[in-house]
């Protein structure tokens, strides 16, 4: 693995564990004695700059293009994007493909993949912020497809037909009206049965990122190397793992039990965290040899692939930005 990389991962601390019916929370806290956050770790969440006006996006042109976008940063400072954030507006919502850092008043294209397919049309001039990511097990399937497009062709196009073909099937796991095929749709209603399980984790002085554990295994990590960043972030990347865990639920069993919540609630079989397996996960994640590709934006973008895991990692200035892994 990249050395700077795996420096940061196996220096960084496990907190106390935090369970809730189904699910464990592990927060990621920076190693003792961390120095003063760098320059290449200030930026805004892409939240944050939306609601502060200081970024743009829209379609490329007045007729638009499915896989990418324009977006301009208009601010003085960074703004980060992750992978797999929605944004919703324009033409159709789309999720980014990869995590972007967005230099300062700075003009780019990014690549994305649709995820409303029933709309072609103008809901608005310009995107917002959805307020959702893809959930967990989507995320885990299109970071491999961009992997792949990335060793094939250098692009981070991924796989449109995979990526509707997800949206669908949790649209029919969650008994959610496919109408514009919006992904949207079954975050929002996933989201008022799951807020009270979600709601009920918190963030740590110094947290950096939260590993995630249901059904007696690790579901996956994310981590931001700006702390005050990843609290803003937190509630909505824990929403995504406890959406695959109620969807996953919905499709074992047909759909025919109870609520999204009481599939939370209850817990799944063997759920009892167990640190030396979580440990051993991310010195797995460390040991996979990554390929290494640059940015959409600022900085370096890292692929892993594994038969279990995979994961990306934007590294700016030798400083780790984003990193996420997932078990698959």
């Amino acid at each position: 693995m990249n050395t700077i990389l795996t420096s940061y991962l196996l220096n960084l601390r496990m907190g106390e564990p935090e369970t809730h019916g189904a699910l464990t929370v592990v927060p990621i806290i920076e190693p003792e004695g961390a120095t003063a956050q760098p320059q290449s770790l200030s930026f805004e969440t892409l939240a944050e700059a939306f609601q502060k006006e200081m970024i743009e996006i829209e379609e490329v042109n007045e007729s638009g293009s499915v896989p990418e976008l324009a977006v301009q940063n208009r601010g003085s400072i960074a703004v980060l994007g992750l992978d797999c954030e929605e944004l919703e507006g324009a033409k159709q919502n789309r999720v980014l493909n990869t995590s972007i850092l967005f230099a300062p008043e700075s003009r780019t294209r990014i690549p994305v993949n649709c995820v409303e397919a029933g709309r072609w049309h103008y809901k608005t001039s310009k995107f917002d912020h959805s307020g959702y990511f893809m959930h967990k097990e989507l995320r885990s399937r299109k970071n491999r497809r961009v992997t792949d497009t990335l060793l094939e062709s250098g692009e981070f196009t991924g796989n449109q037909a995979d990526t509707w073909a997800g949206i669908s099937e949790m649209h029919c796991a969650a008994s959610v009206p496919e109408l514009c095929s919006a992904s949207k749709d079954v975050y929002t209603s996933v989201d008022r049965k799951v807020s009270d399980i979600v709601d009920s984790f918190h963030t740590v002085e110094h947290q950096v990122g939260a590993l995630i554990w249901a059904d007696g295994k690790v579901e996956g990590f994310d981590i931001v190397g700006n702390s005050a960043a990843f609290r803003k972030l937190f509630r909505r990347l824990l929403l995504s793992y406890t959406t695959s865990i109620a969807l996953n639920g919905d499709m074992a069993s047909g759909g025919e039990h109870g609520s999204h919540s009481d599939q939370c609630a209850a817990g799944l079989s063997g759920a009892t965290f167990e640190p030396a397996v979580a440990r051993r996960f991310m010195e797995t994640c460390c040991a996979i040899e990554p390929r290494a590709f640059p940015g959409v934006g600022l900085g370096e973008d890292l692929r892993f692939d594994s038969p279990n895991v995979c994961g990306s990692a934007l590294i700016h200035n030798q400083c780790p930005v984003h990193t996420a892994f997932f078990s698959v």
